[in-house]
């Protein structure tokens, strides 16, 4: 997760970096370990912008819940959420289609697997959740977005090797 205050400074938050030593991050290393599980300790209304990527599947739904609850928290009025998870639409079109190839049947399930046990995934997510979840919580202006292209170009982080199994959906706090 990055977190952008005012003037657009970064600050990296990482739940698992200090369980993954061996891992080469393309941004600087996570200054803020934290379990996201808890409120952040910071005051309300702090940040401009959240980006998270590939972050919200590894929660079951109650606290993914409550993660998108203290990130609206934490953002300023107007402020920016933008998230992607892995698509569960994606991986269903996927999984179908390999149905009816008599190459790949036999292992069409591993999409569903991939979606629901790789990593520590805990839950999955398709638009209309994304939606509802976020809309629940107050956020409005919710919206599809596109790898590469959102709403504050100072949240685009997105990882090229995940693009074709995301799914990138942006909100904002009200003002």
């Amino acid at each position: 997760m990055r977190l952008g205050g005012g003037g657009h400074n970064i600050i990296n938050a990482d739940f698992f970096s200090h369980l993954k030593p061996y891992k080469n991050y393309s941004t600087p290393k996570p200054q803020w370990q934290l379990d996201m599980r808890y409120p952040f300790k910071c005051p309300n209304d702090v940040f401009d912008g959240v980006f998270t990527e590939h972050v919200l599947e590894h929660f079951y739904i109650d606290d993914a819940r409550a993660l998108l609850k203290e990130i609206y928290r934490i953002l300023k009025p107007n402020g920016t959420l933008r998230l992607s998870v892995p698509d569960l639409g994606f991986r269903i079109q996927e999984y179908l289609k390999d149905k009816q190839n008599d190459s790949t049947k036999a292992y069409a399930s591993e999409h569903i697997r991939k979606l629901t046990q790789e990593y520590l995934h805990l839950s999955v997510w398709d638009y209309e959740r994304l939606y509802y979840e976020c809309e629940r919580i107050g956020f409005v202006d919710i919206a599809l977005s596109q790898f590469g292209n959102g709403r504050d170009k100072n949240l685009i982080f997105d990882l090229k090797e995940r693009e074709y199994e995301t799914l990138y959906v942006e909100a904002s706090k009200p003002s």
